[in-house]
């Protein structure tokens, strides 16, 4: 499922997500889901297919992805001088292979690995054709190649048999991708070339969560992350849900998040600028309804908003960071069973608001613009 909410990470499937909780057990089944997200100048695209299986204590599950991004590339006005239009086409395929192994009652190991090939997302992609076409030509540039991989391992304690569950999980990934541009000033010559920046990124993640029935009618969830990451501070993320049914064919969801990372540059020199420290904050909240119809039907609608201060800013030059953002995603649909087969179709529209680009980021103008988004999902399940 593509990643919401936030808009620079739409695209980024499912597989590969360190953050995401090992799937419970379940009878073996094929999975097939293939859904898009669309704009005037995005097209993103992603198709899963996913297989469980459960023998005896050892259950697992398989996804194989394939995704296209389609963007189109436009320059700021003041740059189209020195740069062309295109239209940007890439394929990413990403696998997942998580399992879970009873190795007691109430203990359960957990383990996941994974892995992919191409551009995450429609800005990763922009961000990469803006540096190709600054620097064609001169020493220093190499092809955008990106890729990644993951490694995930913990465990799950069940404190109350069947109401209540306490995991952990520890993860690592490394991810290359394509890097942005230096110049290389030579006194007599002056630009002679570029200088490759950060084109490696190693992630540690450490992920707790709680799940517990309180009542016949309510379950509750709360989930804290870590994640460190190389040349970045330590960001920290709490998440919170509750489940609720008023009568048997009634679900009712709410949840949210808080999320937050600080980043201080060294102590300066005494003829060097002050440091610079600087804060990221983001929260989300969302709320869902899920009525069973009868006869294997049921509807379903969901809402979310998100909000962040944008990302962290280290640089009184030239930077592609995000700006402070807000976006809006509301989805229904309807879903089908019967015996072995279950179908669910769902849609709906996602709005993403920028505040305003600093000078500094004016270049990458066009890419923080305001959008309206159109999503669609399609997904289908057989019990084998």
């Amino acid at each position: 499922m593509f990643a919401f909410p936030r808009p620079n990470c739409l695209g980024l499937a499912l597989v590969g997500c360190l953050s995401c909780a090992v799937p419970a057990a379940e009878p073996p089944a094929l999975e097939i889901a293939t859904e898009g997200l669309w704009a005037s100048d995005i097209r993103l695209t992603q198709t899963t297919g996913a297989w469980n299986a459960t023998r005896g204590p050892l259950s697992g599950r398989l996804s194989i992805v394939g995704a296209t991004l389609g963007a189109d590339f436009r320059p700021a006005a003041y740059e189209r001088a020195f740069f062309d239009d295109r239209v940007l086409d890439h394929v990413r395929f990403s696998a997942q292979a998580d399992a879970q192994w009873r190795v007691a009652s109430r203990w359960t190991l957990l383990g996941g690995l994974g892995g992919y090939d191409g551009f995450t997302g429609y800005r990763s992609a922009w961000v990469a054709e803006y540096y190709r076409q600054q620097t064609a030509g001169l020493p220093g540039y190499r092809d955008a190649e990106p890729r990644g991989g993951n490694l995930l391992g913990g465990f799950r304690y069940e404190y109350l048999p069947s109401a209540g569950f306490l995991e952990t999980t520890f993860g690592y990934s490394r991810d290359v991708i394509a890097p942005s541009y230096d110049d290389v000033i030579d006194p007599d010559e002056g630009l002679v070339g570029y200088r490759a920046l950060r084109s490696e990124i190693n992630t540690l993640n450490w992920r707790v969560r709680a799940e517990q029935a309180l009542s016949p009618r309510v379950r509750a969830s709360m989930e804290f992350r870590f994640t460190s990451q190389s040349m970045r501070g330590p960001r920290f993320t709490g998440i919170g849900s509750v489940n609720y049914a008023p009568f048997n064919r009634l679900v009712l969801r709410l949840d949210g998040g808080y999320a937050t990372e600080r980043f201080e540059l060294p102590t300066p020199l005494p003829d060097d600028p002050p440091p610079v420290s600087t804060r990221f904050n983001g929260w989300w909240l969302g709320a869902s309804a899920d009525l069973t119809l009868g006869r294997g039907w049921s509807i379903f609608a969901s809402g979310r908003h998100y909000r962040d201060t944008g990302e962290i800013e280290n640089s009184i030059s030239f930077s592609s960071a995000a700006p402070s953002s807000r976006t809006w995603q509301g989805e229904a649909g309807v879903r089908w069973q019967s015996g072995a087969h279950s179908i669910r179709l769902s849609g709906g529209p996602y709005f993403s608001d920028y505040g305003a680009v600093p000078f500094n980021i004016q270049a990458f103008g066009p890419l923080y613009r305001d959008r309206t988004f159109t999503f669609f999902q399609l997904a289908y399940q057989i019990s084998l």
